[in-house]
């Protein structure tokens, strides 16, 4: 039965449990030392080498004496230290970040404990190392020395190798690593030993001395003349445990050690046996079955081999060399070589079956003391699959939540090989470790899960396998369909079973509306679970869950319905959450992604592109690159929005470079965009090749919303290539996907597409029809930007809204947000919301944005004088030099060229509006944003036809009088007679016509 803590968080966002024991932390502490000899030639060296750079290599065989040495630097030099202790299972860079975060723990118990290396991290590793290296250093007061030991026992292949690399290159001044390996430095490291950040010691630095022999000979109480020590000496070689060995021995005239001719393990395995040979039979059985434990735990140790006080006999075994290292945290250790020739005799003194036993007892203790991962490896060793399994399912969830899965997954598959019965929790933590990567592989463990959690009539397990697999579809991105048959398991489940555990109901109810979202988006289906969605965002108490549904709620009501108003209710019930220090990275990722959307849904192209920037910048400084490429879709929304095509090349050469380990809706996303680029470029080939493609891939996704407005746009493509009946087809396909969804913004589409149609075919009757449909929805749902907004056509359907008087307080609102330009063969329509607004035509009048502004007393200030000679240039660009000459004619050139610029600086703050146009020495008025009144005559002058007494009534109500009657400049006065003249001609031809 599911019953602890197995409630699975989404993988994006997971949950940190810590575990800490005394075994674990045996890895962050350095050994005590007891009657060591301090080498003070070693130590001279290190000191002078940590003066010159930040890393030193010490690479030298088992037994040189590497982990003594350093811990005896770091007690001779007093600093600030950090001791890590490298195994296999921190090749996974998951556990090695988890323990090293125990150890900045450690440093600083108030701070907050750095980030696990979860899913969310995989695609940016070396931005997280960076980060986290940052804040360890951090944490540590310079001067300080961090050593890494044991670093041959990552594996070959180990993304840690690079991942530390870049640790050791964050090193701040006065901070010094000393890795400590029996291999010489791995590849990833030769750019700090080219650069010299990183110095090497090998085994001809490190190798004792005569003089160091003799000195560790006299430590363990052995007096040696000079002629027995020259001959130790020779016969070990240098090497430290060669010489501890040899003193143990009574005679001292064995052959030579011949370090460098045979490996250290066989030479020390046959002292060993020598030294073993001759100590008392019950140490011996001491030793052995101690040998168990990876790291002693001297009550552990009593359980286990019956000895009335371990720590006496440790005691004991220091005091005789006997390879055994104190922790600073009361853990022991036996040397690797010492352990490994213990562990090999015990297999050959034990039976497979007393083997076993003991494997299993030991791996019960270390499980008792937290030490999980050593007691697994026990158990996998026993090979003890249902002692394992209980392990597992103690463990699984803290494991997830620390990023640990593929050490979680590696138990998983060891024990699965080796039970007869398994329990159907071993498949759904085995789903769930799969998920992030593989998520076809996870949802077929998971469907195992669930149909084992049937069997044994447990129903909680049932709802959390259920939720499992639908994530393995939800995360995906890819083929949507297989959902039906979950959607309707999920009713079955439901019907006879209703859930208990109000946790799992919120987990259940938001992967439920996930589900319809993407296969049964029919408003009568999906009403009552995005009601629970609601509740979920509004007053759930976990905060992880409200962000997660939170995301996608934002998206179904904005870019679905369209119900900004409600929208913003989502953004605003947890800003404050998200802009707290108590939001993790991944966490304000999905903010940026979210927000951004909404941002560009409410018209705000800017502020969306401002955030999606800085969203990218923090996601790719903290490695978060799960949310990519959403907010690439965001960035090429605001953009393809605004017109700029160019900018937008750039994210669309991002998600090409994608293409290749792209999901199905990923592919579709990048061709619907780059349709969306040809199309403003007027490549209506290349857009249709592109929205097939996308309407293809949508298709095949199975995803009804997608497809719905795929199929809008891909409607418009059609009709612009000349395929005007294909082109109704598919919009008629879109409108209904969309009635069944009750999707107001794709209704809202469909028409405003319709009235574009019959904008191009002049059929002003359906034209109007269909735009006072689409606009009642926009003032309705106050719709400020959609999909393939296209200014230039907006700007059109807008005119013709204006003249009509369609949803008119609506339409200028949306105008000046949007700063669209009135079209130029529209004509000066009075109605729109102009940036500017000058009546010339009897005084002037001057409105900004809507707002009159108060025009100085005399027009023949030189900011005004400015504006109006500009005003009788029609909107033409006017050479700098010919202004200076109208408005200063009694000045020299370059005196009035000064006079203009400060003016025109003037000029610009009076206005306080960017409609004055500068380029290459001339300037005009920026006519697609300002109406004049005079520019407006002359237009309506050169389209009236002869008998056109209507228009010329407009004109004549437009003409209230001489163009500035009181100003007489002779630019100005030019101009008004010139102006009267064509006013009055065109009256003498209406009145003969």
């Amino acid at each position: 039965m599911m019953s602890s803590a197995d409630l699975h968080p989404s993988y994006m966002l997971h949950a940190v449990i810590s575990m800490t024991s005394p075994s674990q932390l045996a890895k962050l502490t350095p050994p005590a030392l007891r009657n060591a000899y301090p080498r003070s030639r070693l130590f001279s060296y290190l000191e002078r080498v940590c003066t010159e750079c930040s890393a030193i290599w010490i690479d030298a065989p088992p037994g040189a004496g590497k982990s003594v040495a350093a811990a005896g630097f770091l007690q001779a030099q007093g600093r600030a230290s950090l001791w890590f202790q490298l195994d296999a299972a921190d090749s996974d860079p998951s556990t090695f970040f988890h323990y090293l975060g125990m150890a900045a723990g450690q440093m600083a118990p108030e701070a907050p404990r750095p980030p696990h290396f979860t899913a969310e991290y995989a695609g940016g590793a070396a931005a997280f190392s960076r980060n986290f290296f940052r804040e360890l250093w951090s944490r540590l007061s310079a001067p300080f020395i961090a050593v890494f030991d044991n670093y041959q026992e990552l594996a070959d292949e180990s993304p840690l190798h690079e991942l530390l690399r870049v640790g050791l290159e964050e090193l701040p001044p006065g901070g010094t690593a000393l890795m400590l390996s029996r291999e010489a430095p791995p590849s990833s490291m030769a750019r700090l030993l080219v650069h010299r950040k990183m110095v090497r010691m090998g085994w001809d630095d490190i190798r004792l001395t005569e003089a160091e022999t003799g000195a560790i000979a006299q430590a363990a109480g052995r007096a040696l003349d000079a002629s027995t020590l020259v001959a130790l000496h020779a016969r070990a070689e240098g090497w430290a445990v060669g010489v501890v060995l040899l003193l143990d021995q009574p005679e001292y005239c064995a052959a030579p050690v011949r370090l460098e001719g045979e490996a250290p393990e066989i030479l020390f395995n046959y002292f060993a046996e020598e030294v073993f040979a001759r100590t008392e039979s019950e140490r011996q059985e001491f030793l052995l079955i101690s040998s168990v434990l990876p790291k002693m735990e001297p009550g552990a140790v009593a359980d286990l081999t019956g000895h009335p006080d371990p720590e006496r006999e440790f005691g004991v075994l220091i005091a005789r060399n006997f390879f055994v290292y104190r922790h600073a945290d009361g853990l022991y250790q036996y040397h690797p070589l010492f352990r490994a020739f213990l562990s090999a005799k015990l297999c050959a003194s034990l039976s497979k079956e007393a083997l076993g036993a003991l494997q299993r007892r030991a791996a019960g203790l270390l499980g008792e003391a937290g030490a999980i991962e050593d007691a697994a490896e026990l158990l996998i060793a026993a090979r003890d699959g249902e002692g394992l399994q209980a392990l597992i399912l103690r463990h699984a969830q803290a494991l997830l939540g620390q990023g640990r899965s593929c050490v979680l997954m590696r138990w998983i598959t060891a024990c699965l090989g080796m039970l007869r019965t398994e329990a159907p929790e071993l498949r759904y933590w085995l789903g769930l470790c799969l998920s992030p990567a593989e998520p076809s592989d996870a949802r077929q463990a998971l469907e195992r899960a669930y149909a084992g959690f049937a069997g044994a009539g447990d129903v909680r397990g049932q709802y959390l396998a259920w939720c499992a697999i639908v994530d393995t579809f939800v995360f995906a991105q890819g083929r949507f369909a297989p959902l039906d048959r979950w959607i309707e398991e999920a009713e079955r489940l439901r019907s006879g079973h209703p859930v208990a555990d109000a946790s799992v109901a919120a987990r259940f109810d938001s992967r439920m509306f996930l589900a319809l979202m993407r296969r049964r988006p029919e408003r009568k289906l999906i009403a009552p679970w995005k009601d629970r969605a609601w509740d979920i965002v509004m007053y759930h108490p976990d905060a992880e869950l409200r962000m997660e549904v939170c995301g996608y709620l934002l998206i179904y009501q904005t870019w679905w319905l369209g119900e900004f108003s409600r929208a913003e209710l989502i953004l605003d019930s947890l800003r404050s959450w998200v802009e707290s220090e108590r939001a993790s990275p991944p966490i304000r990722a999905v903010w940026g992604a979210m927000a951004s959307g909404f941002l560009w849904m409410r018209g705000e192209n800017e502020a969306s592109l401002a955030l999606v920037r800085e969203s990218l910048e923090q996601a790719a400084a903290q490695g978060v690159h799960v949310w990519d490429q959403l907010l690439w879709c965001q960035a090429l929304c605001a953009l393809l929005s605004s017109g700029h095509v160019e900018e937008a090349d750039v994210f669309i050469a991002r998600m090409e470079a994608r293409l290749p380990a792209a999901e199905i809706l990923e592919r579709a996303m990048y061709h619907y965009f780059s349709g969306w680029r040809h199309f403003h470029r007027q490549e209506a080939a290349n857009a249709v090749q592109h929205l097939e493609a996308a309407v293809m891939l949508g298709r095949e996704a199975g995803f009804p919303f997608v497809q719905a407005g795929v199929a809008i746009d891909y409607s418009r493509v059609l009709y612009h290539a000349g395929q005007a009946d294909r082109a109704r087809a598919e919009l008629a396909k879109a409108r209904m996907a969309g009635q069944r969804m009750d999707s107001r913004l794709i209704e809202y589409r469909a028409d405003l597409l319709e009235a574009e149609f019959a904008l191009h075919e002049s059929d002003a009757a359906a034209c109007s029809a269909a735009l006072r449909r689409a606009l009642a929805i926009g003032r309705a749902q106050d719709i400020r930007n959609h999909a393939w907004w296209h200014s230039p056509t907006m700007a059109k359907l807008y005119v013709l809204a204006l003249e009509q008087g369609l949803e008119p307080d609506y339409v200028r609102s949306v105008i000046r947000q949007r700063r669209l330009a009135c079209p130029e063969d529209a004509g000066a329509v009075a109605d729109w919301p102009w940036t500017l607004k000058i009546r010339a035509l009897g005084g002037l009048e001057i409105w900004i944005d809507g707002k009159p502004m108060d025009v100085p007393a005399k027009a023949g200030k030189k900011p005004i004088e400015l504006l109006v000679a500009l005003i009788t240039h029609k909107g033409r660009p006017v050479p700098a030099e010919r202004l200076a000459e109208v408005l200063w004619p009694d000045s020299d050139g370059d005196r009035a060229l000064n006079s203009y610029h400060v003016t025109l600086k003037r000029l610009r703050e009076l206005l306080g509006v960017n409609v004055l146009i500068q380029q290459s020495g001339q300037l005009r008025l920026d006519a697609k944003h300002c109406w004049v009144d005079c520019w407006a005559l002359l237009h309506g002058l050169n389209a009236l036809v002869a008998g056109d007494r209507a228009g010329l009534a407009r004109l004549s109500a437009l003409y209230r009088g001489d163009f500035l009657p009181e100003e007489e400049a002779p630019h100005v006065v030019g101009f008004r007679a010139w102006l009267n003249a064509r006013y009055r001609s065109a009256l003498e031809r209406i009145e003969e016509s």
